[in-house]
């Protein structure tokens, strides 16, 4: 779900977007996005991510797809090309001739302080080999990194049988992901190609999700020796991305889909909104 709130200033409390996410009773979404005025004159507007659960997210790469189409769709900018602001950091999006929507993500960083990771381990450590957690009797071997947002990539033989929510809940609740994780599961199929599943924080399992997809492309490419550009393919749709293991650079290639837009009424604030997946 997004809203424009470019033409009109309205703030929603945590308790609004969880009713507002809600799919039975409420618009039904995985996140909110808002385009907010621009922060700085660096950037044609900021971007502004919230979860289902009411708490902020610093990046959403399927969302910046999505913000890219409603810009476009509500004429709030004649441009093709779009720098927007993250809590996070600045991303540009590029609308193409074929309605594909590509999402430079900026740099992936194996930095544990920006992660955050809290383990006796480097970014270079980080970015040259999995790295082994043990919680309670399991131990799981994970890919650690932060596209934007923090992401763990475990790899898989078998995903449609894996118990991602079981797995997930471990590892957002272990002390070594200060402020909890995006777990994934990757299966590789050839050295183009993997499958995925996403379990995010602040939302549970989604059907997509362009950050994870992001983190996965780079966790194979850096440690599985995959190929610099991968096709992602989730339960919602294949992402194309293009990781430079040498820069560490991310872009993504995707579709938005325009689904329907209305208005809603809350506590006396009109909300105008538009959701595009």
């Amino acid at each position: 779900m997004v809203i424009d709130n470019i033409s009109q200033s309205i703030e929603l409390t945590a308790a609004q977007i969880c009713s507002l996410a809600a799919r039975n009773t409420g618009i039904g979404f995985d996140q909110l996005l808002i385009v907010a005025p621009p922060s700085s004159s660096e950037v044609d507007f900021d971007y502004q991510i919230y979860n289902s659960d009411g708490s902020s997210s610093g990046q959403c790469g399927n969302g910046a797809r999505c913000f890219a189409l409603f810009v476009k769709l509500h004429n709030l900018s004649a441009k093709t090309q779009l720098c927007v602001q993250t809590a996070t950091g600045i991303m540009t999006t590029s609308i193409h001739a074929d309605n594909k929507i590509s999402v430079n993500m900026g740099a992936a960083n194996w930095q544990p302080s920006i992660i955050p990771f809290a383990a006796d381990v480097n970014a270079k450590q980080l970015k040259e080999a999995v790295y082994n957690l043990n919680i309670g009797e399991s131990e799981y071997p994970l890919s650690v990194v932060s596209v934007g947002n923090p992401h763990a990539v475990l790899k898989v033989e078998e995903l449609d049988n894996f118990d991602l929510e079981t797995v997930g809940r471990e590892l957002q609740e272990s002390s070594t992901f200060p402020e909890q994780v995006n777990v994934g599961a990757m299966q590789i199929i050839d050295e183009h190609t993997i499958k995925l599943r996403v379990y995010e924080r602040g939302a549970g399992e989604t059907l997509a999700c362009g950050s994870g997809a992001c983190a996965a492309a780079v966790a194979a490419c850096a440690h599985y020796g995959l190929a610099e550009n991968i096709s992602v393919q989730m339960r919602g749709g294949n992402l194309a991305i293009n990781y430079a293991l040498d820069t560490d650079e991310i872009v993504m290639s995707g579709s938005a889909t325009y689904v329907f837009d209305g208005n809603i009424t809350l506590d006396g604030a009109v909300a105008s909104k538009c959701s595009a997946r």
